[in-house]
């Protein structure tokens, strides 16, 4: 497992502009850094932003199946659901091309805004279940703020633990009593 996630100083040039970026490996599997291409995570300057985008992930395309992951944002979007901004990109390292690779927005408050929600709304996903040894379905410690880096997922006041808990024990005459006090009828 690769640990030690250090940024360096580069330069990252697209669309005829330079910005001076911070890079590194991106991803804990080793098929994202121990071969000859690499999957990175690029942040940009808070006060230059790449398309809007405070962070982008260059993922080697077999690991997000090519096209799978787009297509799915794609469809997402089109229900309404918010979604990272992502496509393809074709990337050249000192001048060497190093072919195609899945483009995403990673997870920063600065995506929130570009959704038109607060920078501070947390946002969960999951932590690494093997390295817990966790139920996700039924622990509501696994889950983190995954655009804040927040070490206290729940301190915004979160209903998530209560949902996490109707969700998997309740009964289904208390879910169904309660369920709408923790989502939103409307947006559901």
């Amino acid at each position: 497992i690769y640990t030690k996630k250090v940024f360096v100083p580069a330069k990252f040039e697209a669309a005829g502009k330079t910005y001076d970026v911070e890079v590194r490996y991106r991803g804990d599997n080793a098929q994202h850094w121990n071969a000859p291409k690499k999957s990175y995570l690029v942040r940009f300057k808070k006060n230059e932003l790449f398309m809007g985008m405070r962070a982008i992930s260059l993922i080697i395309p077999n690991d997000r199946y090519f096209a799978l992951e787009h297509f799915n944002n794609y469809r997402a979007k089109k229900l309404g659901l918010k979604v990272p901004q992502s496509g393809y990109a074709n990337l050249e390292i000192n001048g060497a091309n190093h072919g195609l690779y899945f483009q995403i927005e990673s997870w920063e408050p600065e995506m929130l805004v570009n959704f038109g929600l607060p920078a501070d709304t947390p946002l969960y996903g999951e932590v690494d279940l093997e390295a817990t040894g966790g139920d996700i379905w039924k622990d509501a410690a696994l889950w983190q703020d995954v655009a804040h880096d927040d070490p206290y997922p729940f301190k915004h006041g979160s209903k998530l633990p209560e949902l996490l808990r109707l969700l998997n024990e309740a009964s289904d005459s208390e879910f169904y009593a309660r369920v709408f006090e923790l989502v939103d009828r409307d947006n559901f």
